[in-house]
């Protein structure tokens, strides 16, 4: 398979660079892996289910649903300046009248200090996996795969209160 789960993770933050930039369709790819010999070319495994006659989901099919669960029917709202050019967090309005702020980093490990004026959010991982965060301030972890966080109202700041490069380069 040319494409692996953990090279989808900038498939998902294209769709949300497309979503800040009001794409009205958003293609990221096809659906399922090609059933021919074309398979086992570069972008014959690009689906996010396995070629037939099974077409099991793959990791990419999970991350889209999360996403999709989160982020559907949004307009964005605002970019907050994170002090870096290659580290986002993107707001969007939802329809239920919540905001959700993707957290994400071009490359490594980084841990944002988010102000949040409810001193509530709902942490959303890119397979999943969710949490409560409670308080004035706290930190969310994200890196190269998008974490969502959705509050009652606008995140009033958003910093870097660490960043790593060693997991993008093999370090410990």
């Amino acid at each position: 398979n040319a494409i692996t789960y953990i090279e989808r993770a900038p498939e998902v933050r294209d769709v949300l660079i497309s979503l800040a930039n009001e794409f009205f369709l958003i293609s990221p790819g096809i659906f399922f892996d090609c059933s021919t010999g074309y398979y086992n070319g570069l972008w014959g495994g690009s689906g996010i289910l396995t070629r037939g006659p099974y077409a099991y989901p793959k990791r990419a099919y999970v991350a889209y649903a999360v996403l999709t669960s989160v982020l559907d029917g949004v307009k964005f709202s605002r970019q907050l300046d994170t002090g870096s050019t290659t580290v986002y967090a993107v707001e969007f309005k939802r329809l239920d009248g919540k905001y959700v702020t993707a957290f994400w980093a071009a490359r490594g490990d980084v841990v944002f200090a988010v102000a949040c004026p409810t001193g509530r959010g709902e942490l959303t991982a890119m397979y999943g996996r969710t949490g409560t965060l409670n308080g004035q301030s706290f930190q969310v972890a994200s890196g190269t795969s998008p974490a969502y966080l959705v509050t009652d109202r606008p995140l009033t700041s958003v910093t870097i209160a660490r960043s790593s490069l060693a997991a993008s380069f093999g370090g410990k």
